[in-house]
């Protein structure tokens, strides 16, 4: 079923099917007072949590899934070191660092066409020179990803890979990238056309890209209504078909301050062209952009006017909003689920993650901490930096990963099981 487009001045519908999730992806991660009455009102469960062997006590960087032979794997960055494991079940194992880089920081994956897939990490030595290098995996050994002569950039800050064309097929690698001088760009195709992009603030003038070099919050890359966003402690655009033109910047979006993360709820299920975007801020804030909807047609100088102030709340929360994941078609009448999850800042401590259910007519969102399991599990008082949904090959379903700062990996495949009110999570 497809959402009523609202018109300016009405509440947001939507009614979501599933299937309308655009790919996003993590893209960086270097390394309170009680909420509303009655969310954490219930006696905790006595469940045991299963744990596999994947560290347990360190904070996890990123995970993806990919098949580099001889089947599908999720690789996640855990520590210091790059691990790995069947889709279909089993123990972790290290899946080890090129030569001479002793730090694994991120990971990211582009699917072959009937070859397996490309599997890029970025890695850090610890000898006395602390720059961050780019590799690719190949026939099962590391080769480091050369930038072209004279590019103005070398350590690499971020990874993630993303479909330019709004769906779940990830077809573009992203690199955010620091020059000596400490200006920052992002890098397009790193691995072969190397298209760079500078920053600009949203009046126009230039920006080095500062908010990028923060370690906290987590950073997000996704491709909706015609463009690129990519947020790391700011907010940021630029049109798909200028990815490739080297000339143009990425601009800056103004939000309320102190920003977690986004997400991007789609009005059609069958494309990511028309929707709008949704923040969560450290400040225990959540938020949907100005009015009308975004859509391809939707032009740069409208999203420049936006103000801090032209956002509208959704809900407030006496927590620190790290990241935020979005899951359409499920919970009350199909509308979809937010799953917001939080950090310590500040004097607010983490307490995991939230639902946030929206009302019917989206302008506000309801609060509930998870039933099923959560409750005994560590990661209920854990900093949990990021979420993702990965899909099962070949499948309807999928399992949503918890990356924690403290308490390694967790997953459950309850949100795409019919069970999102009582997800039953493992420790990885």
């Amino acid at each position: 079923m497809i959402s009523t487009a609202h018109k300016k001045g009405e509440g947001r519908v939507r009614r979501i099917p599933f299937p309308a999730v655009a790919l996003t992806a993590l893209l960086v991660l270097v390394g309170c007072t009680q909420g509303a009455t009655g969310i954490f009102a219930d006696i905790e469960q006595e469940v045991q949590i299963k744990k596999s062997n994947l560290v347990d006590n360190t904070f996890v960087a990123s995970v993806v899934q990919a098949d580099t032979g001889p089947g599908p794997r999720y690789f996640a960055v855990a520590g210091t070191k790059l691990f790995a494991r069947s889709t279909a079940g089993g123990n972790w194992s290290a899946a080890g660092n090129p030569s001479g880089r002793t730090v694994a920081q991120y990971v990211a994956a582009l699917p072959g066409a009937g070859d397996p897939d490309e599997l890029y990490g970025v890695f850090a030595r610890t000898d006395g020179e602390q720059e961050s290098r780019l590799f690719r995996l190949v026939s099962g050994a590391w080769e480091a990803v050369t930038l072209p002569e004279g590019a103005p950039a070398a350590n690499v800050t971020g990874l993630a890979a993303v479909d330019s064309t709004g769906g779940d097929t990830a077809d573009t690698l992203l690199a955010t990238v620091e020059a000596s001088s400490g200006k920052r760009y992002l890098v397009v195709n790193p691995q072969s056309s190397a298209v760079f992009h500078e920053f600009q603030n949203a009046d126009g003038s230039e920006s080095n890209g500062e908010d990028l070099g923060a370690n906290r919050p987590v950073g997000k890359a996704m491709v909706a209504a015609g463009r690129l966003w990519l947020s790391r402690n700011g907010l940021w655009f630029i049109p798909v078909e200028d990815l490739v033109n080297e000339g143009t910047p990425l601009t800056r979006v103004r939000t309320p301050a102190n920003l977690g993360s986004f997400e991007f709820v789609a009005a059609d299920p069958d494309d990511s062209d028309e929707g709008f975007l949704v923040l969560v801020t450290l400040n225990g804030g959540m938020y949907s952009s100005p009015k009308p909807d975004l859509t391809t047609a939707t032009t740069g100088d409208e999203i420049k006017a936006w103000t801090s102030e032209s956002w509208s709340s959704l809900g407030s929360l006496g927590r620190a909003f790290s990241n935020v994941l979005w899951l359409p078609g499920i919970g009350t009448e199909g509308r979809g689920r937010f799953l917001v999850s939080t950090i310590s800042y500040g004097n607010r401590s983490s307490r995991g993650y939230f639902h946030a259910d929206p009302a019917a007519d989206f302008e506000s969102v309801a609060f509930a901490e998870p039933q099923g399991n959560y409750r005994s599990t560590e990661m209920r008082l854990a900093g949990v930096s990021g979420m993702v949904m990965i899909r099962d090959v070949g499948g309807p379903g999928g399992t949503v990963f918890a990356l924690t700062e403290s308490k390694g990996l967790w997953a459950t495949p309850s949100y795409l099981a019919g069970q999102e009110n009582e997800p039953e999570w493992r420790w990885e």
